[in-house]
């Protein structure tokens, strides 16, 4: 009887799962959120992972478009076992984000990196910062309290000069 044989096109999300996986990003992510809503088969962590192989697949998609952009992509390999492109949809996506809004991201970002650092034999012998601005569409709550753990959404998109378009500004 012969083999079947199937292979699908992962184009280059194997090496962004692979080094999110090698970091630790998702036992991160898992250990600062806590236990995602039983009804879904994903964690907080694989939701983010998600999001980064989103983000870095050429690919603009909104939340909505999420489980669209998975239909093809090998999702049992590259996020795990038992998760199918219709769990990965905007109400799963927004329980991260407002989750991740919650606890503050400045320091979750700093557990991932420095875990990194240290799993990847990274030798720090100065640093560097950079910045850059992200402009967001939708309708922000200004007035609500800000700390430090809060990115302020301000208008004025500075490098187009159409001063009525949402932004923030991230330095690393």
């Amino acid at each position: 009887m012969p083999m079947e044989l199937a292979t699908t096109n992962i184009d280059h999300l194997g090496l962004v799962a692979g080094m999110c996986d090698e970091i630790g990003l998702v036992e991160q992510v898992d250990k600062a959120c806590g236990d995602q809503d039983p009804n879904k088969n994903l964690t907080f962590g694989q939701c983010v992972k998600c999001m980064i192989m989103n983000g870095l697949g050429f690919i603009g998609r909104t939340l909505y478009l999420y489980s669209e952009y998975f239909e093809d992509k090998p999702l049992e390999h590259l996020i795990g076992a038992d998760v199918s492109p219709e769990q990965v949809d905007n109400n799963v996506l927004g329980r991260t984000l407002d989750k991740l809004f919650s606890l503050g991201v400045t320091d979750l970002f700093s557990a991932i990196s420095l875990q990194a650092i240290k799993t990847l034999g990274i030798k720090i012998s100065s640093l560097h910062l950079d910045s850059t601005s992200f402009h967001v569409d939708g309708d922000y709550n200004s007035d609500l309290e800000q700390d430090d753990h809060r990115i302020k959404i301000t208008k004025g998109y500075s490098r187009d000069h159409i001063p009525f378009m949402n932004e923030n500004f991230t330095c690393c």
